[in-house]
């Protein structure tokens, strides 16, 4: 069986309700949905830069084989909308422009 791979990449965003960082990234690395998490994700898709989903719809649909690039972490939806906000405008501020996908993969 196929295990997923799931990268932390830098800078990471991180809410402010956010808790115990370090036993969240290690959760979400090994699949579980044991601290409740809604993840920032780069998207592959041609029409979209990013997206978010928790941690229980992410193990529910794709475990054990996702695939996840995770610039994000929020302890739920309307943070994770505000960290989206903050993640593009800092990416406008960095490079002139708000391709996310762009900068993050060009790190």
């Amino acid at each position: 069986m196929r295990m997923g791979s799931v990268r932390f990449l830098e800078p990471l965003y991180v809410g402010k309700k956010v808790k115990e960082l370090g036993k969240r990234k290690w959760h979400i690395a090994h699949g579980s949905d044991k601290l409740k998490t809604v993840c920032i994700m780069i998207s592959y898709r041609e029409d979209e830069m990013l997206y978010y989903e928790s941690t229980g719809a992410m193990f529910g649909r794709f475990s054990p084989d996702i695939d996840a690039d995770i610039i994000g972490l929020a302890s739920d939806e309307d943070e994770a909308k505000e960290l989206v906000g903050t993640i593009v405008s800092d990416c406008i501020k960095r490079t002139g422009s708000a391709d996310v996908k762009d900068y993050y993969l060009s790190l």
